[in-house]
């Protein structure tokens, strides 16, 4: 065993897992199917999608929300599943959109309705509000990043900038930044 990796996954355990919440929904399976996709989903983001919406740590992904010593977590699924919504191939078809769409909606308005609010969930809907605009999927899109501002509100975070001492705080700036620039 890793003693490295047990070490830095310690992780805050107040979010509840997917299995405590219920196990993966049967319309995210085929899209999350195992470890291994989920990792190379994490994988093809940093490469292809990281750059120009630099919001969500890598450290912080491999080592905690997939460390596989850790039970996945809810919001760590839907965030997985927005950053597979992101790099995937737009459809030719004018309002054809893909089922990894389909499923984040549904899946974040399941995650509301427990009352989940972390950041994880937050950096999945900042994702998924860019998806829709960079889209053109309007009013979804102004939607989303309304969604964005009152779950960042529900955090604690807002215009006072704080001095990112850890990982945490930084991906906490830069997601506020990330929806003020949606936002305009």
């Amino acid at each position: 065993m890793d003693h490295g990796l047990y070490l830095r996954s310690q992780a805050q355990t107040s979010i509840p897992t997917v299995t405590e919440l219920d196990p993966i929904p049967g319309y995210l399976r085929p899209l999350l199917s195992n470890i291994s996709a989920l990792r190379q989903t994490a994988i093809s983001y940093y490469r292809l999608a990281s750059r120009w919406l630099p919001i969500i740590s890598r450290r912080k992904i491999f080592n905690q929300l997939l460390n596989p010593l850790l039970p996945l977590r809810a919001d760590a699924v839907f965030l997985l599943l927005c950053m597979k919504l992101i790099i995937t191939q737009p459809h030719l078809e004018p309002f054809s959109w893909p089922s990894e769409y389909y499923a984040a909606v549904r899946y974040r308005m399941e995650l509301e309705l427990a009352g989940l609010a972390s950041l994880e969930i937050l950096q999945g809907c900042i994702l998924l509000g860019a998806y829709e605009q960079g889209n053109a999927i309007y009013p979804a899109a102004h939607t989303s990043i309304g969604i964005c501002l009152k779950h960042a509100s529900a955090l604690g975070m807002g215009w006072t900038y704080s001095t990112p001492s850890n990982i945490d705080a930084e991906e906490r700036n830069r997601g506020w930044w990330a929806i003020f620039l949606l936002e305009r």
